[in-house]
Order: C-alpha cells, then sequence, then structure tokens
C-alpha cells in the first residue's frame, strides 16, 4: 500500500472539541468542511486497505499542546473513511511533531508492518 498524505488545516485543539460549547463546536465542523473541501480541490481519492496503520502527524504551530490535535484529525480520517475507526485494530502506532508544513498540519497514513524484517 502506498503512503497516503494529508495537507489540512490545523484542527481545533481536543479542549474546544470534548466540551459541550456550541461556538466551538460550530468551529469544529467548520474546520472539517474545509477539510473536505481543501481534498476535493486536491481530487483527493481515499483509497485503504484493512489495515493496521501507523500515523504520522507534523504540525507546524508551537502555540499549543502537540497531543490536542490527535485527537480531531483521528476523529476525521475516520468519518471520510480512511480508517475503520482509531482504535489499536486499525491504529497501531502514532507520533506528532513539530515541523513545516504547507496548511497548518500533514497527516501520513502508511501499513503498520506486522512482520518486521
Amino acid at each position: 500500500m502506498t503512503d497516503i498524505v494529508l495537507d489540512l488545516p490545523l484542527p481545533p485543539t481536543v479542549n474546544s472539541t470534548r466540551r459541550i460549547d456550541w461556538a466551538k463546536h460550530r468551529a469544529y465542523q467548520a474546520w472539517q468542511k474545509h477539510c473536505d473541501h481543501l481534498l476535493l480541490s486536491r481530487k483527493f481519492k481515499a483509497t485503504t486497505g484493512f489495515g493496521p496503520y501507523e500515523v504520522n502527524i507534523v504540525v507546524s504551530s508551537t502555540r499549543r499542546d502537540l497531543d490536542n490535535s490527535i485527537k480531531p484529525i483521528l476523529d476525521y480520517l475516520v468519518k471520510i473513511d480512511l480508517l475503520g475507526d482509531d482504535s489499536p485494530h486499525f491504529v497501531r502506532k502514532i507520533t506528532i511533531q513539530l515541523g513545516e508544513t504547507e496548511d497548518g498540519c500533514r497527516v501520513t497514513i502508511r501499513q503498520f508492518p506486522l512482520n518486521p524484517a
């Protein structure tokens, strides 16, 4: 399976998506729609296997805790059917790091090697 690479805008932090705060919930929904439009404009076609996967996330912002970006991104990948779900059955490894990205974050999905050589 070839790596899947997505350049996405920075998601709202997980802190703002897990509280009952309708204004921030609308911001989260707006972020998802923005991601949808970006992927459509780039003619992205989802191709998935059966997993398991490893996910690498590069975030360009130093104004937030890195771990606050993981959950919204994984939930979005599940929403667009790139991952079956974010359970250990599908996602075996997650790495996140600071770095330069085009749109705010870069997500790389690759098949997890079950039998490393």
